[in-house]
């Protein structure tokens, strides 16, 4: 026992001090270590070298049922940064050598990855794992590639125990248009996990489904369904919505978030249904940059002549001059500053 500890720890040594090592040597103590600190360090190592057997050594890793699954993952992620196109259908059959759990969905995960890998009957076939995660990973990835014959799992899969499979199921009803899932996605979307309810509301925008209006406005509350619903609203919402939109605009200075709000009103703003309400949309973004001090929607004319741009100028110096003190105008007088330098 004391010899092992000695070898382990002057192993280790080696390794920390960059004293060259045989890939060989390493290769075996990839079969007789333990220690996940001390499998990272071989692991680390081997990840530098060019040795062509090192897939095949992080690919015995991955196979082990003595490494832990940090380690396993750890090698995978190796595996697939240097893998090319030649060693993919190698990948494939390491999938079907490992037991269902969070290593294969990994995996299973990469195939979306590589159309051009034959994977697509045993992907399907894995939507009938026991695992959770293998589930969820087939039906992404089967998504992914554009496997529209598994339209049908889809759908049955929306009601699957697993939050993840569920998520993954309203990812291929968007991605891949399956407007049978419709309803269902509509309940989704007023779901209690964020997660699901912004993937909802972009898997019903991708079907270009107007019933959403309603889930959209309350996920407008959360922070993590805020865009997806913003986007959905620039499809499928109009005016009527333009409260709870200028509201967040008044509470959240995020550029990103702006920008959306400023997305969407422009869209109803061009759309000839609303021609009426022009006005009131067109004011509701000069209150939005006014308040916010950020140029969002700008409109571009020209080239003037020197009348012309006389006339604009005398115009801008107006409004500047004009301006109670509480309106921000920074920004005009900078122009206004940069015009007369000119």
């Amino acid at each position: 026992p004391n010899r092992d500890k000695d070898s382990a720890e002057v192993r280790k040594q080696i390794l920390r001090e960059g004293v060259p090592i045989p890939t060989s040597t390493l290769a075996r103590c990839l079969s007789k270590e333990s220690d996940d600190m001390r499998l990272a360090m071989v692991l680390d190592v081997l990840k530098e070298r060019s040795d062509e057997s090192i897939p095949r050594h992080f690919m015995e890793v991955i196979k082990s049922t003595i490494a832990s699954e940090k380690i396993r993952l750890t090698a995978l992620r190796y595996l697939i940064a240097d893998l090319d196109e030649a060693n993919k259908p190698g990948l494939f059959d390491l999938a079907q050598a490992i037991e269902d759990g969070v290593v294969l969905a990994k995996v299973i995960e990469y195939f979306g990855s590589c159309p051009t890998l034959e994977c697509d009957k045993y992907l399907v076939n894995k939507l009938q794992s026991t695992d959770g995660a293998v589930r969820s990973a087939a039906m992404h990835s089967l998504a992914v590639r554009k496997h529209h014959g598994v339209s049908p799992q889809a759908v049955d899969m929306l009601d699957d125990e697993d939050v993840h499979v569920r998520r993954s199921a309203v990812f291929a009803a968007g991605t891949l248009g399956i407007k049978d899932a419709s309803d269902r996605l509509l309940h989704l979307a007023a779901d209690d996990d964020r997660e699901t309810c912004r993937a909802s509301l972009n898997a019903l925008r991708e079907l270009d489904h107007p019933g959403a209006v309603r889930q959209a406005v309350f996920a407008l509350h959360h922070a993590e369904t805020q865009l997806a619903a913003m986007a959905y609203l620039a499809d499928h919402g109009g005016p009527d919505q333009l409260e709870p939109l200028t509201t967040i605009a008044g509470k959240n200075r995020s550029t990103e978030v702006l920008t959306k709000v400023v997305a969407a009103i422009s869209c109803w703003e061009a759309d000839r249904k609303n021609r009426c309400r022009r006005s009131e949309l067109h004011s509701a973004i000069a209150r939005i940059q006014a308040n916010s001090g950020v140029v969002l929607q700008w409109t571009m004319f020209g080239p003037l002549s020197s009348a012309g741009a006389k006339t604009v100028l005398d115009r801008l110096n107006g409004l500047v001059d004009s301006a109670r003190p509480h309106h921000h105008t920074d920004s005009l007088r900078c122009v206004r500053g940069r015009q007369q330098t000119q």
